[in-house]
């Protein structure tokens, strides 16, 4: 009886073993904003669209880049970040501070929120990776 249940007992190990290891592999999940994106500006206050391209670096928390709106070349300041999902990018355009906060989706493609001007609120924005 004793040689009956070791015996059981490995099969069901062994299949054990089996089942976790022929299991597919879940695709890895991109966890850094680095890299090119494209952004929709809506400026709801005055009702234009502006469309700019931002590079991102990612190191740790910290972001640092640059947007590109295609007249000016606008440099992100020390203080971006993502905290969990969600993103604090600014930067000085004309001499306004420009404050975008949003959330970045699961897959880390798509980010989109709401920014100010000078500390009021001026639209929202929504930016995809390239």
């Amino acid at each position: 009886m004793k040689t009956a249940l070791s015996l059981l007992f490995s099969i069901l190990i062994s299949s054990s073993f089996l089942l976790f290891n022929s299991c597919e592999k879940e695709p890895e999940v991109y966890t850094n904003l680095s890299g090119n994106w494209k952004i929709d500006y809506d400026f709801t206050t005055i009702d234009e669209q502006v469309d700019a391209d931002m590079t991102l670096t990612q190191n740790g928390t910290d972001l640092s880049g640059k947007i590109d709106d295609g007249k000016d070349v606008f440099t992100l300041l020390q203080s971006c970040c993502i905290n969990g999902y969600s993103v604090t990018i600014k930067y000085y355009a004309a001499g306004n501070l420009i404050k975008q906060t949003g959330t970045v989706n699961a897959d880390f493609n798509k980010i989109d929120g709401t920014f100010t001007v000078k500390g009021v609120y001026a639209g929202t924005w929504e930016a995809e990776r390239d």
